[in-house]
């Protein structure tokens, strides 16, 4: 695999760079790292708008590459996402939430007015609050080391099942009653958050019940997800799975690799890993 390069950044005028953004035709490279982290809403974003993309792939934190490359990025981190204008100007973005609600807007997911957009914005904090929850109480804690010894690792592997049997119970439990009602509200379940359109937050919504069942830890309780128990967030899940776009992005070879590489990533196969986001 050939070394990445990040684009060279057009240096301009904002006056000139927000005219080049006024056309349409663009086409989008995103930096980030070979599993699905915190880039995974933007991959979805732009499979979702079936704009031309492909990937600036790093292979992990401590890669040498990304090492080389960091100090070039707006704020030292990744996902950085670059755009190239029909003009011909090559536009950088850096930070999650701010790339999401400048491609939903792009894409004309981010609600159709100000109330709109702020019910969308508010589900999307509340699920990123709950993903990010679950990040450093589960996934965090207790992460497998290659130095472990076997019995050290197996008691790892048993407090972090403890830790996401406890996020079940009280974090996840607290989330779902309120976004199971929230939905509710929306049109009796009508598999949207806002209306009845797709929005950014039924993406986000759909990636964390994803994630939660993709990295249940070896031992732990299953995922208090389903049609059953979930009815609603479950229905945002099937309208999201349903968008031909998102369909041929899940089924592709790469996403099904990223999916292998994440689980391996946070320790959830055979291999560990002593990489850290």
């Amino acid at each position: 695999m050939s070394a990445p390069i990040l684009p060279v950044v057009t240096k301009a005028s904002s006056k000139i760079l927000q005219k080049s953004l006024k056309r349409t035709n663009s086409s989008y490279q995103l930096a980030y790292f070979n599993f699905h982290g915190r880039a995974e809403s933007i991959r979805y974003l732009l499979a979702y708008a079936g704009v031309p993309w492909k990937e600036i792939v790093f292979g992990h934190p401590t890669d040498a590459e990304w090492k080389r490359n960091r100090p070039k990025t707006p704020y030292k981190c990744l996902p950085v996402l670059y755009e190239t204008a029909e003009s011909g100007a090559e536009l950088e973005f850096s930070e999650v939430s701010p790339i999401e609600r400048y491609l939903a807007r792009q894409f004309r997911i981010h609600g159709a007015d100000r109330w709109a957009r702020f019910q969308v914005e508010q589900a999307v904090s509340s699920i990123d609050n709950c993903q990010v929850l679950y990040h450093y109480k589960v996934l965090l804690s207790n992460w497998p080391s290659n130095s472990d010894s076997h019995g050290k690792r197996a008691q790892k592997r048993e407090r972090r099942a403890e830790e996401a049997n406890r996020f079940y119970e009280m974090g996840l439990k607290n989330f779902v009653d309120i976004h199971e009602a929230r939905l509710k509200d929306n049109g009796g379940g009508s598999g949207y958050y806002v209306g009845r359109k797709t929005t950014l937050a039924d993406l986000r919504a759909t990636l964390l019940i994803d994630r939660l069942l993709l990295l249940r830890p070896e031992g732990a309780n299953p995922v208090p997800l389903s049609k059953e128990k979930t009815p609603n967030l479950w229905k945002v899940r099937e309208s999201v799975h349903q968008i031909p776009a998102i369909s041929q992005w899940r089924e592709s070879a790469r996403y099904q690799e990223l999916d292998t590489l994440t689980k391996k990533y946070f320790g959830m196969t055979d291999g560990v890993t002593e990489f850290k986001i």
